[in-house]
């Protein structure tokens, strides 16, 4: 769990560093490539725990992008979302998704989705 978290962290600087290089082209482990026209400006998260890299790049806002997640910080370590309730009230407005379950979860609503 804490090499994920590492590696997460070192892409998510990674990308931090390179981020005024637009277009850029993004493949993922099954060979697929988009290219993102522009930084992305709304993030899913499907685990909540990532939160943590992405408050290393976004320090005040973290939450700012975020319009989903699968929220199972709440499960896994209560201590720290309480943490991150009291730090970021809003983190208790951003929707929550189910990743396990079939349907949950659909692109065309979170990227028609906007934080208020």
């Amino acid at each position: 769990m804490l090499m994920r978290h590492v590696l997460w962290l070192l892409l998510l600087l990674g990308a931090w560093a390179q981020a005024a290089d637009y277009p850029r082209v993004v493949t993922d482990l099954a060979g697929r490539s988009v290219t993102l026209p522009h930084a992305p400006q709304r993030i899913v998260l499907q685990d909540s725990n990532d939160l943590l890299a992405l408050a290393l790049l976004e320090r005040e806002h973290p939450l700012k992008r975020l319009v989903a997640w699968d929220n199972n910080l709440a499960s896994s370590d209560p201590g720290l979302w309480n943490v991150i309730r009291q730090r970021w009230p809003e983190a208790r407005n951003v929707q929550a998704l189910d990743f396990r379950k079939a349907g949950s979860w659909t692109s065309k609503h979170c990227c028609a989705r906007t934080r208020t």
